[in-house]
């Protein structure tokens, strides 16, 4: 009893100890050189890891395009749209201080608030990866004192207390499509057997919603779904993004995607891309059903289409569902079809009328400056009219050349068969 006593004591005195010395995740580390400026003006971000050695690394850095523009990064940084990458690696393959890892100059180009995030992925010389969590840094630009205080005060001013959007979405496995839009929820990746967990990140665009991530661990052969459930900062609005994870290593008997999607008559915008599963169109009032072409990828795979009769004044919804010839994994491609009323379809013949009449009269413009140069119609018929008889001209001629070649084979064949009869004659005598 008093071994049982002594080992119960001392594995409350090991739990209690990892209590006091674990500690939460490490972030990554941003500093600016001022966090409220003016607007044209240049400041600087640094970013790395406090207190840490690391021998490869990927930092994803986002930023409001709109805001602040890149002047001047490291050669180990690419720039895409609103996204900076940043990667490096060990040149000795040893571990190295990751105090100082990105450095960036910005320049406020319009007054605002915005937030730039860091997300990171970083790794041991020996492979093991480093459990950083992302960070985030609020710039306040600002046109003078009194605004850079103004806009400070409202620094979610444009973030409602109802807002469920995220801001940010990526998982740690490449591949997911189609690319994230807080608009879509639908999101769908295949990874191998050897997959176990996905680690996600999900930023809202309210910093004080909530984001719960469901599934993401403990992935079984075959469909998986990943939750992530925003709820909004007041709590009355609630958004679910999905992942749909295939795991398996047969690829291809997992594929859903279409390799053809087209309505008749109509152009679907944007234009058909496998990865990209929503699309809009609009519709003519006297269209009532739509024939969709919807071919998929793998022959195996079976398509389903619903929405595209009986299609209503408004707004109408078409999803084509795909489902993988491994009949689990499916992809729900989405038309949004808005089929215009008697009025919208008056205005936009109108429109149309209107935009054909000023083509016309641009080609007369551009006559008269002497940029262009239309033939008359009078000319045109003339100049057909021309071609016409040389051509006539030409098969007459032909036609006579016909007829002597005729007439002469005629008489050659007539003198041929006279000679014939010449000598069979002469022969009986």
């Amino acid at each position: 009893m008093k071994i049982i006593k002594k080992i119960l004591f001392l594995l409350f005195v090991t739990l209690l100890l990892f209590g006091v010395t674990s500690k939460a995740k490490d972030k990554i580390n941003i500093n600016v050189d001022n966090r409220v400026i003016q607007k044209n003006q240049e400041f600087n971000i640094t970013i790395g890891l406090k207190n840490e050695q690391i021998a490869a690394y990927t930092i994803w850095i986002y930023y409001d395009s709109e805001i602040l523009n890149v002047n001047q990064t490291d050669n180990n940084i690419n720039v895409v749209g609103n996204k900076i990458i940043a990667t490096g690696v060990s040149e000795t393959g040893k571990n190295f201080s990751a105090d100082n890892l990105v450095n960036l100059k910005f320049m406020a180009k319009q007054e605002g608030n915005t937030i730039v995030y860091a997300i990171g992925e970083f790794y041991k010389e020996n492979g093991k990866k480093v459990d950083i969590q992302y960070n985030q840094l609020e710039i306040i630009v600002g046109n003078d004192e009194k605004e850079q205080i103004s806009v400070k005060e409202n620094v979610s001013q444009n973030l409602t207390k109802d807002n469920a959007n995220l801001d940010i979405f990526r998982l740690d496995i490449e591949g997911i499509n189609p690319e994230f839009n807080n608009q879509i929820t639908d999101y769908y990746i295949t990874v191998k057997e050897s997959v176990d967990n996905i680690e996600v990140t999900a930023i809202p665009e309210n910093n004080n919603a909530k984001v719960e991530v469901i599934g993401n661990n403990n992935l079984k052969s075959g469909l998986n779904i990943i939750k992530t459930i925003v709820t909004s900062e007041d709590g009355k609005n609630k958004k679910t993004y999905k992942v749909y994870v295939t795991k398996t290593n047969n690829e291809e008997n997992a594929n859903a995607d279409l390799e053809t999607l087209a309505v008749e008559y109509n152009n679907i915008f944007p234009d058909f891309q496998s990865n990209i599963t929503n699309y809009t169109l609009e519709v003519a009032n006297n269209v009532e059903n739509l024939n969709i072409l919807a071919i998929p990828n793998n022959k195996n795979g079976i398509v389903q289409v619903e929405g595209n009769e009986k299609i209503n004044i408004g707004k109408n919804m078409v999803y084509i569902t795909v489902t993988a010839p491994n009949k689990v994994t499916k992809k729900i491609y989405s038309i949004v079809v808005y089929r215009r009323n008697s009025d919208e379809e008056a205005t936009y013949n109108n429109n149309q009328e209107k935009s054909l009449n000023e083509s016309s009269s641009t080609l007369k413009r551009m006559s008269s400056e002497g940029n262009y140069e239309p033939i008359e119609n009078d000319e045109t018929i003339d100049m057909h009219e021309e071609e016409q008889e040389k051509q006539e001209l030409v098969n007459k001629k032909n036609e006579e050349v016909d007829k002597i070649f005729a007439i002469a084979g005629s008489i050659i064949s007539i003198l041929i068969m006279g000679i014939v009869i010449i000598r069979i004659y002469r022969g009986k005598k």
